[in-house]
């Protein structure tokens, strides 16, 4: 997208063509979440090539592309989506394409702007994984920042358990204000 007004026009776009097939159908949507262009369904496999095509059929500037789950799996956004049985467990993704590169830690960077990446780079894989996934993403973020030559000891050890610590709160608070609303 190169305007910037592009992420813009999108969203009015995509909500226009979202109002216009999604509301007029008969099948049944599980799920649906977008963000600007890419959009995630979950739907019966019978309907999928109908609404491809209705999505397609919109306008002829306008074309979608499928993308289906493999072996339990499906790629969305920084995210990979992985239905185990009757459950969906996320874990952080990343294109195989990544070169992997970040500011390099001893480059003149200010050091605020490089532990604001490590923070980044940390909550991505903690807020983006499932607590049954999460180690193997911690371990893909700390391999990370230490190929970009951040110290795993001290800086990135002190984040992951600040993060986790933080994050684990923010989940207990969820828990009690959905408690108390619920008893109120």
């Amino acid at each position: 997208m190169g305007s910037p007004i592009s992420s813009i026009t999108a969203q009015i776009v995509m909500e226009y063509v979202e109002e216009q097939i999604l509301t007029n159908r008969k099948f049944k949507i599980t799920l649906y979440k977008r963000y600007v262009d890419d959009c995630l369904l979950i739907i019966d496999p019978n309907d999928v090539d109908v609404i491809l095509n209705d999505f397609n059929n919109f306008h002829p500037k306008l074309q979608f592309t499928l993308e289906s789950e493999n072996n339990g799996s499906i790629n969305f956004l920084y995210m990979t989506i992985i239905r185990d049985k009757d459950k969906l467990y996320t874990k952080w993704y990343t294109k195989n394409t990544s070169t992997n590169r970040l500011i390099n830690f001893h480059s003149a960077h200010h050091i605020s702007q490089k532990r604001s990446i490590v923070d980044s780079i940390i909550n991505r894989a903690i807020k983006l994984t499932s607590p049954k996934y999460r180690p193997e993403s911690l371990d893909k973020a700390k391999s990370l920042l230490t190929l970009n030559n951040y110290p795993r000891v001290g800086y990135i050890g002190r984040t992951t358990k600040c993060r986790e610590l933080t994050h684990q709160i923010q989940r207990i608070e969820k828990h009690i204000y959905r408690c108390h609303t619920l008893h109120t």
